[in-house]
């Protein structure tokens, strides 16, 4: 999802969207929820999950 479709989304009044990981591993699921949301400034990059 970019930044455009967001701010359309929000322009047009919507205050929450579902979003779905496309990954079937937790792990993976999680970096992708945590990747769209510091994308989004949703979450701070220094307090993201870290893979070890």
């Amino acid at each position: 999802m970019t930044s455009e479709q967001v701010e359309a989304f929000a322009a047009q009044g919507v205050t929450r969207l579902v979003v779905n990981p496309t990954a079937t591993e937790a792990d993976r699921q999680r970096d992708e929820l945590s990747a769209f949301a510091q994308r989004f400034a949703l979450l701070d990059s220094s307090t993201a999950r870290t893979r070890t």
